[in-house]
């Protein structure tokens, strides 16, 4: 029999080092995912831009972590979240029911964003009756804060249409299928901007709540990465830069 040349105890040693330094690669590159939210953060001939990915750039070089960065449809992003460790998110609404589902880093920004019911400018709509005993039909984006804001606030399901995309929203208005649709002034810019479509078109009727929008962590991901990113934000954060 030939008897191992390394001593039980230093190749014990040996091995420890070796995981350890694999654990510490495995933390040293992390996947970012967002949707698509012009101007704040897109693509464009390749490169991605706005004043949202620009924070992220800076976030990472202080927490001293490569990236890749993929711009997918929200419902994938959001999927890709609940179930894949140690993935973040640029900007996502933080609310109750999302708040033990994820490692929360910091605002994006620090002003809350306003949402508001918006109807067709020529279409007549009681204010005081957009209520979840109201008789007006409604379409959101699906697994959005604007979709759980119904829920949470009892609206429903035959009164609401959850759809996938924000230019299938603004059809529906357009066509009166709905009667309203949940977004914010940003979004509905963007998706009339989409379909080429005037937003003097449409008006608001009421509030409907407000948002902070934070950078977020897949809630598998390893404590050092969520530490190390929430003392990098802090640092960023006394500069001012968030």
């Amino acid at each position: 029999m030939i008897k191992s040349l390394v001593p039980p105890l230093i190749l014990c040693l040996l091995l420890f080092c070796l995981v350890s330094v694999a654990q510490e690669r495995e933390i040293e590159h992390i996947h970012v995912v967002n949707n698509d939210i012009p101007p704040l953060l897109f693509k464009q001939r390749g490169q991605y831009q706005g004043p949202y990915y620009e924070k992220l750039r800076k976030l990472l070089a202080e927490a001293k972590l490569q990236y890749e960065l993929d711009i997918l449809p929200w419902p994938r992003v959001y999927q890709t979240l609940l179930t894949q460790p140690n993935t973040m998110i640029v900007s996502i609404g933080r609310t109750p029911k999302r708040e033990s589902l994820f490692h929360w880093i910091g605002p994006v920004v620090n002003e809350e964003e306003e949402m508001f019911f918006y109807q067709l400018k020529d279409e007549h709509i009681e204010v005081d009756k957009i209520s979840p005993s109201g008789p007006y039909s409604i379409a959101v984006l699906r697994d959005t804060y604007f979709h759980e804001y119904l829920q949470v606030e009892g609206y429903p399901p035959k009164n609401y249409y959850a759809v996938l995309g924000g230019d299938e929203l603004l059809q529906m208005l357009l066509k009166k299928r709905v009667d309203l649709i949940l977004l914010s002034d940003q979004n509905l810019a963007l998706h009339a901007n989409n379909l080429g479509v005037d937003i003097g078109l449409f008006k608001k009727s009421n509030a409907a709540f407000t948002i902070a929008h934070y950078m977020a962590l897949s809630k598998g991901s390893s404590p050092e990465l969520v530490e190390r990113l929430q003392d990098a934000y802090q640092r960023l954060a006394q500069k001012s830069i968030f």
